[in-house]
């Protein structure tokens, strides 16, 4: 690793504390624990790279006046709602029972070719704050 801040596990152990502020309000760091290496990294950087990652939700209005739509990438998800807002609210919720899910069950579905890209969708989902941070990731 090309890394010249890369830091041992040992040395994050010996002063946790120290390490978390300077994650949080410094920069990330690469930690090396044997062979394998992690990254630390704070929830505003978090937010910050994954800003990117927006959903698209495809909709029609149904002839009695009601919205329908998928969300790409992610077209497994269909809401539904009276009014557009309304589907938007049931596509952030569904969004979130999603990205909960997919963290709880998350060898099988990174694992899963067709489920794999989803992940920064779901990190993004995640590290929102509320109902409102998912509804700002959909755009239509």
């Amino acid at each position: 690793m090309i890394m010249q801040d890369l830091l041992s596990a040992t040395q994050v152990r010996a002063d946790f504390s120290r390490f978390v502020d300077n994650v949080v309000h410094v920069k990330p760091f690469a930690v090396k624990r044997n062979r394998d290496v992690f990254w630390s990294i704070s929830q505003q950087i978090t937010l910050e790279l994954l800003a990117g990652y927006s959903i698209a939700v495809e909709y029609e209005q149904e002839e009695d006046g009601s919205f329908s739509g998928s969300l790409l990438p992610l077209n497994d998800i269909v809401c539904y709602g009276d009014t557009f807002e309304e589907m938007i609210e049931d596509a952030a919720l569904q969004l979130i029972d999603y990205a909960q899910d997919y963290y709880k069950d998350f060898a099988r579905y990174y694992n899963a070719p067709n489920r794999k890209d989803h992940l920064p969708y779901v990190l993004n989902v995640l590290t929102q704050e509320n109902l409102d941070g998912v509804k700002g990731l959909i755009r239509g």
